[in-house]
């Protein structure tokens, strides 16, 4: 909506019903709108092209920054445009000192960083688009305390937010403070969610495969429209790949000689190199020789993708449908894909492999994300269970 903005008229907007937000922009001032959200209140924003880059910024809160203000400086921005200099300089000036706000870090300094090694930025994004930046993004890094940030917490607690999506703001909120201290951005001292421990889940659910489940599985295979199916969800057992990781490998990836399938790009950012057993380069051998059967025309430069669609001769987007079919025959209705990747973490737990082996195979950064897959079962841990009864031998009496 746009409209020639004055002091009467901004007192008369409203979220309309049945809406979150509303926003208006200012005709007087293109590139300048105000945002009104409930119940956090009204901000004003900047939005400009600058170097072929789309850039949206807050400026401040309605109530801290009048209409006349907010204009001036949107006209230093369309100034400094058209002068071909970055407009985040006087944004900062405008913020009375050095120190920018959580929005204009995020867009000057934190995406720019993890666009430049993450494969995906989707889901940070969600958490700062949807959370972070509507109860942050005005307010500049030092003005941010541990209690804003538990205030903030308890708010998602009391709006029905789970506790492990709600930890996952923690984790990213602590990460973005993280890079402020380590890049000494002017003003940020500590880190305000230093303290704040993360709240317990007490409801989560870890699921990995029994021996009995995981053959009724491979069973349901045998008969899946998707003929490919058969061979990915082994090798996702034997490699506890990703499925995307799975999905987009390439031939030339894979090396039978020394037996190593490189991953370019795991979901940390880093190349992975992952082991391939005995059974997985017999599974690959076997799919490489049937694949080029498998498709509707072979391309002349080869198949370069190991899951080729026989179709489109390009990757699959998606395998849900027949995944979905076929742990619904095996009786497995709740199994996600994933959860083959936790199964092969747990089997390797529960097969005595050290926690810090199974970090590497993962790929994973930090050990903390590894201890969740580390699961023992029943049987071994009644099997830890028995070293007792051998150390203690004859001492104890023996109860009839």
């Amino acid at each position: 909506m746009q409209m020639y903005l004055d002091d009467q008229l901004l007192s008369t907007l409203k979220v309309p019903s049945g809406k979150t937000r509303l926003t208006v922009s200012d005709k007087a001032c293109p590139g300048l709108s105000i945002e009104i959200r409930n119940p956090k209140g009204a901000s004003w924003r900047i939005r400009y092209s600058y170097e072929k880059i789309q850039h949206c910024l807050t400026i401040g809160k309605a109530s801290d920054l009048s209409l006349d203000e907010a204009r001036q400086i949107g006209y230093a921005v369309k100034k400094l445009l058209t002068a071909k200099e970055d407009p985040s300089q006087i944004l900062l000036q405008t913020s009375g000192h050095s120190c920018p706000t959580f929005s204009l870090f995020i867009e000057k300094n934190y995406l720019p960083h993890i666009r430049s090694y993450k494969r995906c930025v989707s889901a940070d994004m969600t958490l700062l688009d949807n959370h972070l930046i509507p109860a942050f993004g005005h307010l500049k890094l030092n003005k941010i305390g541990r209690y804003q940030v538990v205030e903030f917490l308890q708010a998602k607690v009391r709006a029905g937010y789970k506790p492990g999506y709600c930890n996952r703001f923690l984790v990213l909120l602590s990460f973005c403070f993280n890079l402020a201290l380590k890049w000494e951005i002017p003003g940020v001292k500590q880190n305000p969610v230093k303290g704040v421990d993360l709240l317990k889940n007490l409801n989560k659910t870890e699921r990995y495969l029994q021996a009995t489940e995981i053959q009724s599985l491979l069973n349901a295979l045998e008969d899946s429209p998707n003929p490919l199916l058969k061979y990915f969800v082994p090798l996702a057992l034997l490699t506890g790949a990703r499925k995307r990781e799975l999905l987009d490998a390439r031939w030339s990836d894979i090396n039978f000689e020394s037996k190593v399938w490189r991953i370019p790009m795991t979901k940390s950012g880093r190349p992975l190199n992952v082991p391939l057993t005995p059974q997985a380069v017999c599974i690959l051998l076997s799919l490489k020789e049937k694949l080029p059967l498998l498709l509707e025309s072979v391309p002349k430069e080869g198949v370069e993708w190991v899951f080729t669609n026989p179709k489109t001769n390009r990757p699959f987007v998606s395998i849900f449908n027949a995944w979905n079919t076929a742990r619904n025959k095996a009786g497995l209705s709740g199994l996600r894909i994933h959860d083959l990747r936790h199964s092969f973490a747990s089997a390797l737990v529960n097969h005595g492999v050290p926690i810090y082996d199974v970090q590497k195979l993962l790929g994973h950064q930090s050990i903390k994300t590894t201890e969740r897959y580390s699961h023992l079962s029943p049987e071994r841990l009644r099997e830890s269970a028995s070293a007792a009864s051998v150390f203690y031998g004859n001492l104890l009496p023996h109860l009839v």
